[in-house]
């Protein structure tokens, strides 16, 4: 269900490393920008960041931004604080949040976290002694960040019950709330000029990125021949950026094309018949699932790339585990276009009710206003 919107109209300060950029490609850049949009709708928003915003900055009309250095962040956020008088500060990333209460005490804080840092760590496969040690260092690194970091916010913000949990686990003292990520519904809407291709399956993402690597690999490797046996005419695209020398191999594989980068994710997304996204490893929710079912994809997933999800198997997708499973849920999309249709119309109206980013900025409203009711003298 979506969150009702709420009227009060607060002064939020966010406080973000980096501004976002065109084109709006990775997590961070695509979180920052719909949350400022929607956030600056409602509230009246100042944004500052360390870094310059003006080459490259998806500018959003009438929003203030401020510009500084990481050396000079300190004494801007203090003036900016005392001329703006915030209710709330808003900090992106921990490191943010940190620096926003040694700054001030007293003033109600939210840190954008999105996911766990260490389960991220966890799900990188490292073999050999330096990627070993590299990888104990980092979460280390991470838990040290939860314990101290995190601890500065009055309430912590991640993407998935998963990443809330895991926080938790480290730290029980943490305010951890769950507020999934949001799609862009016009940006990945359906393209009716576009001819969906038949036989052409999709999986989307950073190429580098060892999770999406992990199961671009389980999808050629083990599932497309499967397919390939009772549908020879299927083929797979591997869609995104940074594909390195093992997702390229992939592309010598029968019925396997490595596509990479593309300009307009929606466009790419426009010409398939089925996705594919049996992730194999990986934490929080999978935004490029939700991306194609706002483009009206019909979709194959496994049950870990649902999880922090409301999907259900069946009515909005298809969930199979393990090689056989996806083959045959593929297959049976492939051969069936009532079930592709049905699945795809319920697929976008499921992230319509439950991920635009005008209801994740209204939960982050309703966020703000708890924290200045239970300031409030009683």
């Amino acid at each position: 269900m979506t969150s009702e919107p709420t009227n009060d109209r607060r002064r939020i300060l966010i406080v973000g490393m980096r501004p976002p950029r065109l084109p709006l490609r990775d997590g961070y850049v695509l979180h920052l920008y719909h949350l400022l949009k929607e956030l600056h709708a409602v509230h009246d928003v100042t944004f500052l960041t360390i870094e310059d915003a003006g080459h490259g900055f998806a500018d959003i009309e009438g929003l203030r931004v401020l510009e500084t250095s990481r050396s000079n962040l300190k004494r801007v956020l203090r003036s900016t604080i005392a001329a703006t008088a915030p209710d709330v500060v808003h900090a992106i990333g921990a490191p943010m949040a940190s620096v926003v209460r040694s700054v001030d005490h007293s003033i109600r804080t939210v840190l954008g976290a999105l996911d766990a840092p260490h389960l991220n760590v966890d799900a990188v496969d490292a073999t050999g002694l330096i990627k070993v040690l590299r990888k104990r260092v980092r979460r280390a690194r991470s838990i040290r960040a939860i314990r101290r970091q995190y601890g500065e916010a009055d309430r912590v913000v991640v993407v998935s019950e998963e990443d809330a949990v895991a926080l938790r686990e480290v730290n029980p003292d943490l305010h951890v709330s769950v507020i999934p990520n949001g799609v862009d519904l016009e940006g990945f809407a359906p393209r009716p000029a576009i001819a969906r291709q038949a036989g052409r399956l999709l999986f989307t993402g950073a190429l580098n990125y060892p999770p999406n690597v992990a199961t671009a690999r389980f999808v050629a490797e083990e599932v497309m021949p499967k397919v390939l046996s009772r549908q020879p005419s299927a083929r797979l695209s591997l869609v995104g950026r940074d594909p390195g020398e093992i997702v390229e191999r992939l592309g010598e594989l029968d019925g396997v094309d490595v596509v990479g980068p593309v300009d307009d994710m929606g466009d790419a997304l426009a010409v398939g018949a089925v996705y594919v996204c049996p992730m194999v490893a990986g934490t929080g929710i999978k935004n490029k699932l939700l991306e194609a079912l706002a483009n009206g994809l019909p979709c194959v997933a496994s049950p870990l790339a649902i999880r922090g999800t409301d999907l259900t198997h069946g009515l909005d997708v298809l969930v199979g585990d393990g090689a056989d499973e996806v083959a045959d849920l593929i297959v049976e999309l492939l051969v069936d276009d009532d079930l592709r249709l049905q699945l795809g119309e319920a697929g976008r109206k499921y992230v319509a009710d439950h991920h635009s980013w005008s209801s994740v900025a209204n939960r982050f409203s309703r966020i703000y206003g708890e924290l200045l009711s239970d300031s409030e003298p009683s």
